[in-house]
Parts: structure tokens; C-alpha cells; sequence
């Protein structure tokens, strides 16, 4: 891997060969749960994040984030402040990526371009300068790219099938006669010819030099055949070398580099390894222009606000002035009509309109303070107002220009109004954001539970329940205690699900919650049952072992003794949209449960539509009722934080 942000910064093709059988053993299998992008001004970055149930392994969370940009990819444990408003590409990403179920990743060939394939779709991630991130479908034909190329072999564009660069000489492929006779027909340094002809990067190049034990300064041509064999054979030992991610002060590699002196911080992977070695400087410097934004976001939206304020203010004003000025002329009409009609009069005697104004100021003209002859207009004082008066005009009509006036600044006030809720909603927004932001940024403690399916019955009890064999058997093992309850479809296939009692005496009310629960997590679903029966035991009664001493398979069971029964409990599971401070959060549970605890909510019933239809129908159907706060942050809900909770990822609306 190449120095800190400071010098070298690029993945070599030996890095991405580590990388991608590391991030293999996790992420297929895996499921595209968000995407993220951000925009920089020396290139992109991206985060993908992915529910990953080979990840979950001692109640460590499944949720893995791969970030990826022009130069790195790497799996990480932290995650950027979200941006605001998702760039179009990525759009196009979520729309066709998330909820899809990784089948493979590979590395193509000995370069740096990392594959992640699903049945529908091939994610390409480019790390060769200046990088590129293109989705394809199935048959490779691109959808879109980040960046469109072209160049004189090759075009990245949509509607192009997609072709990888020009291809060199490959470390895996290469036999030793075809190495050692390129490499002796090489007039320069050998390490040149491992760094560029084999890709390896001068770091690791330098490594290979070590190991075969020759001098960095020696020439290709000048090795001989015995040279060469040597070399070859360090080189092929690069890949057979104990995994562990090492950072050193200026370099990080997936083993341990005898060509630098500096002892490593060494991690358990490579991954966590560049993590550590890059993120801080990576994701500092992207939250603060990240906040950096957000801050200008703000100050706009405030100015604006500050300015619609100000505009209002000027518009009642000028509002209350034209009424009132209306009004004065109804008021005093006569004394006005008076006044108007004996300028009128002089000046229909030729009285030069020098002496009107000298009259005005003398007093001559009662309730008339000035004067503007080329616009025809008068200044009328009544009611302890000036206003103008235009002489063209009869009084009712200057009455009504006023009145008129008064209208129009009016419904203009109301509309600047309906404006200033809006940005007021903004900035509120930018400010919730940012809490939430700032919320999302601190380490969360993971609950027990929250590696199970789970939900508070409407009384406060919480009911857990296993996902498979495995964690049916871990939730029996190692968290059923003596005063809780256990209960359990009566059918082949279902998932146990514990009541905790916590000492208390758990309620009927809680027992019936759980026991639809238990039905709703069973095979009596994909089966498209209406009703099961569900028993329910204390925890005591759950035995590993049949009375003839038989162990069970992993999540089987023997029960012994008698049973409480819930017959013909309904199959059914809702979904709630609860608000949690700045936020929604999805909830699921049995009906009653819900309601309590959740805003908005939907009963779903077995049935076969496809969780991406019902998800749009969920969304239909809650959305239009919500506030207008909740219809924002429910619309920016993860589409898998729903469909993994619908049961067998297919059902339909009640």
C-alpha cells in the first residue's frame, strides 16, 4: 500500500488481491442496505453500506460499511455524516441497488477493479487514476458510470458493454521461462520492471528484491537465468505470506514488510489495518466540509428568512398605510374635495403654479402640503397622515387606489408569509439534520436483543425472537430465564420467541402478543395460513435432548411437559412508524403492539407480492396521512430497515 495522504496514496493491484478475498468471506451473501456519495473537488468517495449476516458473530452488528474511492477500498468501521441531498448517480445506485443480495465479488484479473456482482446487476469500482464507479446489468452493459470516458481502446458510456483496460503481464499467469526472459530483455532496474511491468508498486517490488535477495540498483538483463528464478519465485511468495493488516508510520500492507524498518500496528485484517492507517484524515477532512456546507445551508436559509421578515414587516406597513389613507379621504371628504377642487380652480385661472406652492406653504390651500405639478399630484394631511392625491382622479378614486393598495400588499404579506413558514421549515430541517448527524456520529451501544427480531408488547414487555436455527438456539441457551416465557408455532419451521419477565408476572395480554408473533415468525406464513396454533413454556421446560438421551439438530428442541395453548392465533404482523426525537423508526409486532407504541401503521398478512411492490405500497398508504415533518424523514427511511422486517419477504396489505 502506498505512503499516507501526504505522498502516495493508490492501492496497488497486490493490495486489491488481499482486499477482495477479504471483503469476499463478508460481504456476499450480503444485502446493499444504503448508499452514499459525496462529491470532492479532487475526486468522489463513496459508502456502501450492507446488512451482513456473516458479520454477526458474538453480537458484534451486522451492518458493514465498504468506502471506496478513486484510489482506496476498504471496509471500515465509521461512517461520514450522510449529505444532504444524494448526488443523481448515487440516486440511480439506491434505486437499483439496495435490497439486492450480493452473489459474488471478485477482482478481475491482477488490477485494481473490484466486482460486485448480484442476479440483476455488476457493480464495477475502478481504482485505477482518476477511478470510476459504473453499474452494469446482468449481461455487463452499462446502465451508467460516474465519470463518462472515452479513450482510443475503450469507452466507458451507457448503452456500452462494458470492456476492462488493456491488460499487462499478470503475477498469477506468468510462467517462470515467459518471466525470466522479459525480465532479462529489461535494459532497466528490476525493480522498475516489478513496479510497472508486473504492477506490483515500488514498495512491494522493493519487498520481492529483498526476499530473492538482489540489489535494488541491479538491471533486469544483468540477473542472469539464476537471478531471474529467484526473483520469480519471491515474487509468487508475496501471495503466500501470512495474512495481517500491518500500518506502519508511512506505509500499510496485508503482511509484515521486512524491507521497512519500523515495527507495525497490526490488526486482524487488512481491512481494519487501512481503516486505521486512512480513515482519520479521510473522513476528518470530509466531515468538515461536510459541515462546512451545511453551515453555508444554514446561513443562507437564515438570511433568507431574516430578508422575508424584513420584507414582511415593509409590506404590513405599507399595508396599514394605504388603508388608513383610504379611509382619511372617506373621513374628510369634504374638507379634501374642497381643498383639490380650489387648486383646480386656480389654476384653471392661470394661476401659475409658483404661486399655488407659495400659497401652500403660506397656508392658503386648507389640509394641502405640497405639491408636484409634472405628476399631477397633491400632498393631502388628514387624520395625522400624509399621503399623495392625484388631481387626474376623482376622490372616490383616489379613495379606492388606496383601498386597492391595501389588497394587493395584503394578499402579497400573505404569500411572503406561506414563503417564511417554508424557510422556517428549512432551517428547522438544516438544524435536525445536524443534531441527528451529530447523534449518528457517536458510538451507539448495541443491545442483546437487537441481534434477534424484537418488539415491546403494548404493556412494555419485551418479546424477542430467533431469525434461524443458530440464533433460536442462542436466544434458548443464553438468554431464556427462569420467569420468562417461551413460545412456539405449532408447526415444523418456526422461530422460538421469549417474553422476558424481569420479575414481574407477565400480563395475558403480553402472552397473546407473543404468541402472534410466534405464528408470524413460523413457516404457517410462506405456507399462506390464516391462523396456527402457538403453545407457550417456561424455559426450563426447553430441552436439548429427547428423554432417550438423543441431541437435537442445531435449533431443535425437546419440550417436556405441559403447555399453555393459543389456538387459532391469527397469522398476520404489522409494521409502525414510531418518531423518536428528529427521527422515524420502523417497529414491527402484532397489531395491538404497534398502535401503541407506533405514529403510523399497516397489518400485513401472508400473500405473494414481492417486498419491493409492498414496500411502495406501505409507503402509499402511510405517507399521505403523515405530518408533513414525518412525511420527509419517512420518506428518507432505508427501504431494507422495512423489507427486513416483512416475514419471508412477501405478504400483502389488510
Amino acid at each position: 500500500m502506498a505512503e499516507r495522504i501526504s505522498g502516495k496514496n493508490e492501492m496497488t493491484a497486490l493490495d486489491v488481491w488481499y482486499l477482495a478475498d477479504e471483503i469476499k468471506r463478508i460481504l456476499e451473501g450480503a444485502f446493499f442496505r444504503k448508499i452514499y456519495q459525496w462529491k470532492r473537488d479532487d475526486g468522489f468517495q463513496f459508502i456502501f453500506e450492507f446488512y451482513a449476516p456473516k458479520a454477526l458473530h458474538e453480537g458484534k452488528s451486522a451492518t458493514v460499511y465498504l468506502y471506496a474511492d478513486g484510489k482506496r477500498a476498504y471496509i471500515s468501521k465509521r461512517k461520514m455524516d450522510a449529505p444532504p441531498s444524494p448526488p443523481g448517480f448515487c440516486q440511480l445506485l439506491r434505486s437499483r441497488l439496495i435490497g439486492k443480495k450480493v452473489r459474488l465479488i471478485r477482482q478481475h484479473e491482477f488490477d485494481r477493479i473490484i466486482e460486485i456482482e448480484t442476479n440483476d446487476f455488476l457493480l464495477v469500482i475502478e481504482l485505477i487514476h482518476p477511478g470510476n464507479v459504473i453499474l452494469c446489468d446482468s449481461e455487463r452493459k452499462i446502465i451508467m458510470p460516474l465519470i463518462h470516458k472515452t479513450w482510443k481502446d475503450r469507452e466507458i458510456r451507457p448503452n456500452r458493454t462494458y470492456e476492462y483496460p488493456p491488460q499487462g503481464a499478470s503475477p498469477f499467469k506468468i510462467e517462470k521461462r515467459e518471466f525470466s526472459r522479459m525480465l532479462l530483455a529489461f535494459p532497466k532496474k528490476a525493480i522498475i520492471f516489478l513496479s510497472v511491468n508486473m504492477g506490483l508498486g515500488s514498495h512491494y517490488a522493493r519487498e520481492a528484491l529483498l526476499a530473492a535477495g538482489i540489489s535494488e540498483e541491479k538491471d533486469g538483463c544483468s540477473l542472469g537465468s539464476s537471478g531471474a528464478e529467484k526473483l520469480y519465485d519471491a515474487l509468487k511468495g508475496l501471495f503466500e505470506r501470512k495474512k495481517e493488516g500491518c500500518a506502519y508510520p508511512a506505509f500499510v500492507s496485508p503482511f509484515r514488510m521486512a524491507s521497512i524498518d519500523d515495527e507495525p500496528r497490526v490488526f486482524p485484517s487488512f481491512s481494519e489495518a487501512l481503516d486505521a492507517y486512512f480513515s482519520p484524515a479521510l473522513f476528518t477532512e470530509s466531515e468538515k466540509e461536510e459541515r462546512r456546507e451545511r453551515e453555508t445551508r444554514l446561513e443562507k436559509a437564515k438570511r433568507i428568512e431574516e430578508s422575508q421578515k424584513k420584507a414582511i414587516e415593509e409590506m404590513e406597513k405599507r399595508e396599514e398605510f394605504s388603508r388608513k389613507a383610504g379611509e382619511a379621504i372617506y373621513s374628510h371628504y369634504q374638507d379634501i374635495a374642497k381643498a383639490v377642487q380650489k387648486v383646480i380652480s386656480d389654476r384653471d385661472a392661470s394661476v401659475p403654479w409658483d404661486e399655488i406652492k407659495k400659497g401652500i406653504s403660506e397656508g392658503k390651500y386648507k389640509m394641502i402640503k405640497g405639491a408636484d405639478e409634472k405628476r399631477g399630484i397633491l400632498r393631502i394631511s388628514a387624520s395625522g397622515m400624509e399621503f399623495d392625491y392625484d388631481i387626474k382622479k376623482k376622490i372616490d378614486e383616489n379613495a379606492t387606489f388606496y383601498f386597492e393598495q391595501a389588497k394587493k400588499l395584503r394578499a402579497k404579506a400573505e404569500s411572503a408569509r406561506r414563503a417564511l413558514e417554508k424557510t422556517k421549515e428549512r432551517v428547522e430541517m438544516i438544524k435536525v439534520e445536524k443534531k441527528a448527524q451529530r447523534r449518528e456520529n457517536k458510538p451507539k451501544k448495541r443491545q442483546w436483543f437487537e441481534q434477534f427480531r424484537w418488539f415491546v408488547t403494548s404493556d412494555g414487555f419485551l418479546a424477542v425472537a430467533g431469525k434461524d436455527a443458530e440464533t433460536n438456539e442462542k436466544l434458548i441457551k443464553q438468554y431464556a430465564q427462569k420467569g420468562d416465557l417461551v413460545f412456539h408455532a405449532d408447526i415444523q419451521g418456526a422461530s422460538f420467541v421469549v417474553i422476558k419477565g424481569e420479575d414481574k408476572a407477565i400480563s395475558r395480554k403480553a402472552r397473546e402478543e407473543a404468541a402472534a408473533f410466534a405464528a408470524a415468525n413460523s413457516k404457517a406464513w410462506q405456507r399462506g395460513l390464516a391462523t396456527v396454533d402457538v403453545y407457550a413454556i417456561k424455559p426450563e421446560q426447553v430441552l436439548k435432548a429427547s428423554p432417550e438421551g438423543i441431541n437435537l439438530p442445531k435449533g431443535s428442541f425437546y419440550i417436556d411437559g405441559e403447555r399453555e395453548w393459543f389456538r387459532n392465533t391469527r397469522v398476520e404482523i404489522a409494521i409502525g412508524f414510531a418518531r423518536d426525537e428528529e427521527k422515524v423508526r420502523v417497529i414491527c409486532g402484532p397489531s395491538s403492539a404497534v398502535r401503541k407504541h407506533a405514529k403510523y401503521h399497516v397489518l400485513i398478512l401472508p400473500g405473494e407480492n414481492e417486498a419491493d411492490e409492498l414496500l411502495k405500497e406501505i409507503k402509499a398508504r402511510i405517507v399521505p396521512s403523515a405530518s408533513a415533518e414525518d412525511r420527509k424523514l419517512i420518506d428518507r427511511l432505508n427501504a431494507e430497515s422495512i423489507r427486513m422486517l416483512i416475514p419471508s419477504g412477501r405478504g400483502q396489505l389488510a
